[in-house]
């Protein structure tokens, strides 16, 4: 009996030790080898299986594992990390992604290692692009040797256009004329600025390349999400002039009509009567004062004058800009498949008190593997905005920083009435219309019957948009080193705006009111077939040769109809209710692409390298005899320090040279300029016009820039790197 009690013990012992094993904790803390920094949100796997947590805010994770078993660590923008669960507590500091020589960059039509590359490119990761607020251009700006940022306006080595566009082209995950995601959803850039790296793109490349990549999920990882908010204010950066007061205003006009009057010759006394008597009416009948004569015969004010109000139209008008930008992030994936689903909403209030932004937008990412040789997914985004501001036919009027500096602060906001007192001055009160409500002055004498700030209430425009893309994919190897990749694109575009101009007031009074509405939809397609052919010869040799071709159709509709007449005011803005038509205009523009793209890639010993490509576009905006243009590069470079003379070198990490030449183009130009058109619409006296509007130009063609690129790229004591570059770009007609 004492035995089998024993033995049973034993047993219990036995089962206890296996559970405890079974049970065993192992625990740490994550930081950042940047700034030593918890990091929150890493993934902890236990490699092989479905077992696993993420780290708390304090980067700290707990995580059961046996002995033996391996412990996987990620996270977006720093490198993952595989280590031995074979300690308790398992501290680590993760490094950050970098473009180093050995690593993958995303260039045209694929990947390409930045030690085999021959081209002019610069990464901007994740890390760098959350730093700054704002689009693309202010995420570039100041990163990237060569590139120019003026606002949102972005140069790649300067113009590479006679007349046409400046900007460069962007591509999104691979699609060319993809909308540009948010911020929050990028990646990364990668910047192509020599005819080597760009020519691929042919017709279209000439002022450089932007590749956009967005976030991705990652397989066997468990659902992450991430929110940012992010706050912001605009300000003028003009200065702040100390404007005049209603009383400094009138005193100046005061002095400059005496002085006036005395270059005419008159005398001193004629000279201030003629500016007492006329004073008032160089406002339009405005006197912020409370008596006729506020002023002296030195123009100074009287010891019995007040100034009863003084307009500060920029207080009234403008104010600090600002936004809020929420953002919120899921991405994850299964053992086949990978997701990243984001959404976000702006608002934005701007310079003009009156002018408000809104945006809404999402995206999905998504990838599966349908087999070992089969992987398939589907690029998306969403976006929806709508904005109101305020409505006027005069282009001076609409910049309300300008009019708020010169609209003199003698007149006044809001119409003003006279309350007299007994000694025959007076005081002011607002005049208020039937409803109580305080009325809008327009009798300043800066600009005829206009008040920017009555304006913004009684001429409201408003209108939104939205911006539908979706880009389905596949990629299938077909044999050892053989692989073909396709895609299709969707890209729908549509802006809805209206406005209205009052029936008594400002620019739309002299036709009794007027409201328009106007529309702009566009569709565009793309399709992008292409093969690459990876193979070796021996150990020494290596080869990739690219072939496909792609195809792009675009159509812009426009329609503008607006109508005048509408005596019962803000009642509605529908057309139909104005007494008649004013004008209707419509338009359609359609054009297309036509594109065969080829690359060939040697490589000899991992040091020498030497790469070719052609592209042949076809565009209907060019006369038939310069439809086709060709588009082509050479690059080569030599990785200095892998020769045995450098290699043994210790401080010489990195030593290449590189040089390149090439032909891109542009095709920024309108549609239809090289054909006989005859334009309709020149309508006269209720008869239908014709005009001549184009002459046939057979050989309108193409813009080439021919580009020479030469480059040394360096990285030494294993703390300093860089490149210097020489190029060269001629423009020319063909």
């Amino acid at each position: 009996m004492k035995k089998n009690l024993f033995s049973m013990l034993v047993l219990c012992l036995i089962g206890l030790q296996s559970v405890l094993a079974q049970s065993r904790e192992v625990s740490g803390i994550v930081t950042s080898a940047d700034d030593g920094l918890s990091i929150p949100g890493v993934s902890v796997i236990i490699k092989g299986t479905t077992i696993g947590i993420t780290t708390d805010f304090d980067g700290k994770y707990t995580i059961p594992a046996e002995k033996g078993q391996t412990l996987v660590f990620s996270f977006v923008g720093m490198k993952t990390t595989e280590l031995l669960a074979d300690k308790d507590v398992i501290n680590l500091v993760m490094k950050s992604e970098s473009i180093g020589m050995d690593e993958v960059m995303v260039v045209a039509y694929g990947t390409a290692k930045k030690e085999s590359f021959t081209g002019s490119a610069a990464v901007v990761k994740k890390d760098d692009i959350v730093k700054v607020s704002g689009g693309v251009a202010q995420a570039i700006q100041g990163k990237v040797a060569g590139v120019q940022v003026i606002g949102d306006d972005i140069r790649i080595r300067g113009y590479g256009s006679f007349k046409a566009s400046g900007d460069p082209l962007y591509v999104v995950d691979g699609i060319v004329g993809a909308p540009t995601p948010n911020t929050e959803d990028i990646e990364a850039f990668t910047v192509l600025k020599d005819a080597s790296s760009t020519a691929l793109y042919g017709s279209r490349a000439a002022n450089g390349v932007i590749i956009i990549t967005t976030k991705r999920g990652k397989k066997d990882q468990k659902p992450q999400f991430n929110f940012k908010y992010q706050h912001g204010v605009h300000k003028i950066i003009d200065p702040d002039y100390d404007l005049m007061n209603a009383q400094e205003h009138f005193q100046t006009t005061w002095k400059g009509i005496r002085n006036q009057e005395l270059n005419k010759g008159v005398s001193n006394d004629a000279a201030i009567t003629e500016a007492h008597s006329s004073i008032v009416n160089k406002y339009n009948g405005n006197n912020p004062f409370n008596m006729d004569t506020p002023l002296d015969n030195n123009g100074m004010l009287r010891d019995d004058a007040a100034l009863l109000y003084s307009t500060d139209w920029q207080d009234a008008g403008l104010q600090d800009g600002s936004y809020n930008q929420y953002d919120l992030s899921v991405t994850g994936g299964s053992d086949k498949s990978s997701y990243y689903w984001s959404l976000g909403y702006k608002d934005y209030e701007g310079l003009a008190k009156i002018d408000k932004d809104e945006q809404f937008s999402t995206l999905f990412n998504f990838s599966s593997n349908l087999t070992d040789n089969i992987e398939v997914g589907v690029n998306s985004n969403l976006k929806y905005k709508t904005f109101k501001g305020a409505y006027t036919e005069k282009a001076n009027e609409n910049n309300l920083i300008y009019v708020t500096r010169v609209l003199t602060p003698v007149a006044p906001l809001y119409q003003q009435e006279k309350v007299m007192a007994d000694d025959g001055t007076w005081t002011y009160i607002d005049a208020l219309d039937a409803n109580g409500q305080r009325q809008y002055d327009w009798t300043n004498p800066n600009y005829k019957d206009y008040n920017p700030i009555g304006q913004m209430k009684v001429d409201p425009s408003s209108g939104y948009g939205y911006r539908m893309f979706v880009a389905p994919w596949i990629r299938v190897k077909l044999a050892e080193g053989l692989s073909f990749y396709g895609n299709a694109a969707a890209r729908l575009n549509t802006d809805k705006e209206k406005s209205v101009g009052n029936a008594l007031h400002g620019s739309s009074a002299g036709d009794g009111g007027m409201s328009t509405k106007e529309s702009m939809h566009s569709r565009k397609f793309n399709t992008h077939g292409s093969f690459t052919y990876k193979f070796d010869l021996n150990e020494d040799h290596h080869f990739e040769v690219l072939a496909g071709a792609e195809m792009e159709d675009y159509t812009y509709e426009w329609f503008s109809a607006s109508t005048v007449g509408y005596p019962l005011g803000d009642v509605s803005d529908e057309l139909s209710i104005g007494q008649k038509p004013k004008y209707t205009y419509s338009s359609t523009t359609e054009t297309g692409v036509l594109s065969f793209l080829s690359q060939v890639k040697y490589n000899y010993l991992d040091r020498y390298y030497i790469d070719g490509s052609f592209r042949r576009d076809g565009s209907s905006k060019f006369g038939e005899n310069k439809r086709w243009g060709n588009f082509w590069s050479v690059g080569a470079s030599w990785r200095v320090s892998e020769e045995s003379f450098l290699k043994d070198v210790e401080w010489v990490d990195n030593l290449k040279f590189r040089v390149s030449y090439g032909v891109t183009g542009t095709d920024a130009i309108g549609s239809y300029k090289y054909g006989d058109y005859y334009s309709l619409g020149s309508n006269y006296n209720r008869q239908t016009g014709i005009v001549h509007s184009s002459l046939p130009n057979p050989n309108l063609g193409w813009e080439q820039n021919n580009s020479l690129s030469t480059g040394i790229e360096f990285a030494l004591f294993n703390t300093l790197s860089g490149s210097l570059e020489f190029y060269n770009k001629n423009l020319k007609k063909n």
